[in-house]
């Protein structure tokens, strides 16, 4: 029985095909599967990144403003004591101790916030975890 031409590269096309499938095809699988668990580590490291940035975040701009609140202050009462001493203008010095009044009500709420911060680290990154719970990712063997 003679094979023409057609049939022999016809053969020897499947058996390529089938070499093909049984070997490659577990391959990608694998490779796929180390990419995706290094992927979903890379992920988890980010989002932890995240949670601490964003509570550094926090204290940074609460100590900004008290430092801010510090020069205004400075800047009010001198301003009241040069006021005072040329003796004119008590209207305008009230105007400037409602306002520093008014500036020391706010810098107490800050400093507030700063302490409930300080004070509830452990509970802030505990709700951070909770809020990003939804985005903890599994790895490949968990699935």
């Amino acid at each position: 029985m003679e094979k023409s031409k057609q049939d022999i590269i016809i053969w020897w096309t499947r058996i390529v095909r089938n070499i093909i499938l049984t070997i490659c095809v577990p391959i990608s699988i694998f490779y796929g599967a180390t990419l995706y668990t290094k992927h979903i580590s890379i992920l988890d490291a980010h989002i932890e990144l995240l949670k601490e940035t964003q509570y550094d975040k926090a204290l940074s701009l609460l100590k900004a403003q008290k430092e801010l609140y510090q020069r205004e202050k400075k800047e009010l009462n001198d301003r009241i004591a040069f006021l005072e001493s040329s003796g004119n203008n008590k209207e305008e010095i009230n105007k400037l101790r409602r306002q520093l009044d008014k500036e020391k009500i706010h810098q107490e709420l800050r400093d507030e916030q700063n302490k409930m911060l300080k004070f509830n680290k452990k509970e802030l990154k505990e709700y951070m975890d909770r809020e990003f719970d939804d985005f903890k990712l599994k790895s490949w063997d968990d699935l």
